[in-house]
This record gives structure tokens, sequence and C-alpha cells, in this order.
């Protein structure tokens, strides 16, 4: 059975022939040797050779924040059948806001339950509401986050740059959104009842307010 390569089996006479087996051998010892001091961490490769896995540093300063809201407000309206209680029975009431938040003062008033230090990244409200014979109120609620990316309930942060530009998915959808702009998407749908049909609206919003002053976060 052959075990060497047929070339390696001949009878090499040659000076030419035994150069070139010796150096082959040589350069495979010195790629192994070479791998084994890698691996094993005696040699370390110069950092523009190296591939970097640590987190990127933060883009802002450590007084300032980004600020993200999401809201979804639902709307029934009736368009069949009674306009009464006995369409869809009794309505859902809430109410629960936990914050406001004044879009030219940049304050932010609210319920905080999380630490405003250096640390602190990106606040993300979210909420819903209802009107009409959805039932009727509002319910917000405020959520501190320290590390990028952040995965919450239906929502992924990806990525926040400098300028204060997110990039996020939302229930599936990438969005990308700068300082002050809007991601909005509204669907319907039909419910049947006893004594009626009702169709709902469903609106949800997500707004970036962009970079501002943590010392202008306060609390009720």
């Amino acid at each position: 059975m052959e075990i060497l390569p047929k070339f390696l089996n001949r009878k090499i006479s040659t000076p030419a022939g035994i150069i070139i087996i010796v150096l082959t051998a040589l350069l495979v010892g010195a790629i192994l040797f070479w791998q084994y001091l890698l691996i094993s961490g005696h040699i370390v490769l110069p950092i523009e050779f190296r591939i970097i896995k640590e987190k990127p540093e933060w883009p802002l300063s450590i007084d300032k924040y980004v600020f993200i809201e999401q809201h979804t407000h639902t709307e029934g309206e009736v368009i069949e059948g009674e306009k009464s209680m006995k369409c869809g029975g009794p309505r859902e009431m809430i109410d629960e806001p936990t914050y406001s938040f004044n879009s030219e003062t940049e304050i932010l008033n609210g319920m905080i339950g999380f630490k405003v230090d250096e640390t602190l990244k990106l606040v993300y409200g979210s909420g819903r509401s209802l009107s009409g014979f959805a039932g009727g109120g509002v319910s917000t609620n405020l959520t501190g986050i320290y590390n990028i990316p952040y995965t919450g309930i239906n929502v992924i942060i990806h990525k926040i740059e400098n300028n204060g530009t997110v990039h996020l998915t939302y229930k599936g959808n990438k969005i990308i959104l700068e300082t002050n702009e809007k991601w909005e998407d509204t669907f319907t749908k039909i419910e049947e009842f006893d004594f009626c049909k009702i169709k709902y609206t469903i609106t949800d919003k997500i707004i970036n307010y962009g970079i501002l002053d943590k010392d202008k976060i306060q609390s009720w």
C-alpha cells in the first residue's frame, strides 16, 4: 500500500530535487509552528491584522441620552347594527399614564423607575390608547436602557449614531429614524357581534426625539 505520494517514493538523486524536498519540509514546519504560536498566545498580531470584536464606544457624551416613543392607538367604529352597549359588550377602559414629554422644553416628567446616571443611553416610552367603541383611556410606560443593542417587547434597538439617528426593528419592520422623524403604520380589522359589526383602526407610531439632556429628566 502506498503511503507517500508517488513523487516522494521515487529515488531522488539530483541535488535540485533534494533541495526542493528540504525547502518544502521547512516551509510546512514553519507554518505549523507559526499556527501553534498564534493559538497558544505566544505571539500577538499587530492591531491592524486583528479582527476587533470589542463593542464600539458610545458616541454621545455621558450627560446626554436619546428618547424614543412608541404608541399604539385603537379606535372602534360601528359600521353595521346598533350603536349601543349591546354592541360588543362593555368597553375596555384604561387609565395608567406614567409620563409626559414636552417637545419644546425637552423636559421628560414621569414615574422614573430607573437610574439616571452616566450609563443611561436611551429612554424608551411605550403606550397605548383607546377611543370610540374600542374603549377609552391611555396607558404608558418608561424604560431606561443601558446597553445597545437592546431587545424588548416587539422591538430591537440595533444602533444609535452620533447624530441621534436610531436603527431598530419593530414587529419585524426594519426602521431608521433620524431626529424628530416619525414612523407610522395603520391597519384595520372588523369584528362581528350579536347586534353589530365594529371596525377597529389600529395606528402604530414611533417618534425619535433625538439627543436630549439627562438633567431634564424629572420624577413626579
